[in-house]
C-alpha cells in the first residue's frame, strides 16, 4: 500500500514539473503552492496552430482558459481546474475527452438545479465549443457550468443537455448492454440435473 501511495506521489511530482516547463516555455506566469501548479490569471492558447495540448492536467487555472482556434481532435492535458471560463471553439475536436470535470471554480460546482443568471451571480464559468464540426455529442463535458455553449444549443445546466448528447453511440451501446446483462434473470447456463428416483416401499 506505501509502495502504491508512493508511485502516485511521483507521478503527480513528475506531472507537476513537466507543466512548470511547459509553462516557463510559454513564458506564462505560474506559482507552486502545497504541491500546486497555479497560474494565477488566464491562461490563452488559442491561435497557436497546435494539433495537441501539452499536458497541463497538473495546473489549476483561475482565471480564464482558451485553446480555440488550433487544430486539436481532443482536449486530452487541459488544465484540471479552470475557475473562468472554458474555450475551446473552432477546432477539429470529435472528442471532449480531457475537459475539467468542472468550470466556474467552487461556487459553481457548488451550486445546483439550473439558474440562467448564475453567471452573473458567481462569475465565469461558461464552457464554449462551438464550431467543431466533427463533434457529434457531448459526452465528457464538464459536469458543472454557467453555460454550455456548442453546436447543439445553449444549455444552462447539465440537466438541459438531451439525452441524446450526452453519450457517445458507443457509449450507449455499452450501458444498453450492461443494462440487458443486469436485468436478466438467467445469467449462467443451466445445468441438467439427474431424474429423481424413488424407492419402492415393500
Amino acid at each position: 500500500m506505501q509502495d502504491a501511495f508512493n508511485i502516485s506521489a511521483a507521478d503527480a511530482a513528475a506531472a507537476q514539473d513537466a507543466a512548470a516547463r511547459y509553462l516557463t516555455t510559454w513564458q506564462i506566469r505560474f506559482v507552486r503552492r502545497d504541491g500546486r501548479v497555479i497560474v494565477p490569471k488566464n491562461l490563452h492558447l488559442g491561435m497557436l496552430d497546435i494539433v495537441a495540448l501539452p499536458d497541463l492536467s497538473a495546473v489549476e487555472v483561475w482565471g480564464n482558459f482558451s485553446c480555440n482556434s488550433n487544430r486539436l481532435s481532443t482536449l486530452k492535458g487541459a488544465p484540471w481546474r479552470v475557475d473562468g471560463d472554458f474555450l475551446c471553439g473552432a477546432n477539429n475536436l470529435t472528442t471532449l475527452d480531457g475537459a475539467p470535470r468542472s468550470v466556474g471554480g467552487p461556487s459553481i460546482a457548488a451550486a445546483t438545479g439550473c439558474f440562467p443568471k448564475r453567471r452573473a451571480l458567481f462569475g465565469g464559468g461558461e464552457f464554449c465549443c462551438i464550431n467543431n464540426e466533427g463533434l457529434k455529442h457531448l459526452e465528457h463535458a464538464p459536469a458543472a457550468f454557467s453555460q454550455l455553449h456548442s453546436d447543439f444549443g445553449r444549455f444552462w445546466c447539465p440537466e438541459e443537455v438531451p439525452e441524446s448528447l450526452r453519450w457517445s453511440p458507443e457509449t450507449r451501446l455499452r450501458l444498453l448492454a450492461e443494462a440487458v446483462t443486469e436485468h436478466t434473470v438467467l445469467q449462467q447456463p443451466v445445468r441438467k440435473s439427474k431424474p429423481l428416483r424413488f424407492r419402492r416401499r415393500a
